[in-house]
């Protein structure tokens, strides 16, 4: 029996990120090269080390930085190379938009490109799962509980990242 090789898992990620970089360029008409989304992976490659190991950022993290990058500065960050080093900046505006409670326009407008409407999937709403009532109460303190869990990680790996000035 032939050995199966495991799915590159890395790899695709390291694609959709370039897709989704380049759909939103393409959309907000900067006009990306056609190959970018083969000629960046090398820089998308230096992004996603940054979510990996320990006391790396979240995948979701990365993500996050990415959309803020293209949805508000799609102008300024046209490349994952030019995205890099700002990371740490873009990292504590989405801490700073996620404190306020606003971040999830960013994301939904982040998704509008790369998942429009019209291409997802009626799946989810078919499924013959019954759906639980929530208290309205419960489901607030839930999402209360998640969002200051996100906004911690955030401010733990900004912390880790930031440079210390020394003192004199």
């Amino acid at each position: 029996i032939p050995a199966k090789a495991k799915p590159d898992y890395r790899l695709g990620w390291m694609k959709r990120l370039a897709g989704e970089i380049y759909a939103l360029q393409t959309c907000f008409n900067v006009n990306p090269p056609t190959e970018s989304k083969t000629a960046w992976l090398p820089d998308i490659d230096a992004l996603v080390k940054l979510a990996e190991g320990k006391g790396s950022m979240g995948g979701w993290m990365l993500d996050d930085v990415i959309a803020l990058s293209q949805v508000r500065y799609t102008t300024k960050y046209t490349t994952p190379a030019s995205i890099l080093p700002d990371v740490v900046l873009l990292g504590r505006e989405v801490a700073e938009l996620r404190t306020e409670g606003t971040f999830a326009e960013v994301r939904d407008a982040y998704y509008e490109v790369v998942c429009p409407p019209e291409q997802q999937s009626d799946e989810d709403e078919l499924d013959d799962k019954p759906t639980m009532w929530i208290d309205p109460e419960v489901k607030a303190a839930r999402e209360r509980k998640e969002l200051a869990q996100l906004i911690t990680r955030w401010n733990t790996w900004l912390d880790a990242h930031t440079p210390q000035e020394k003192m004199a």
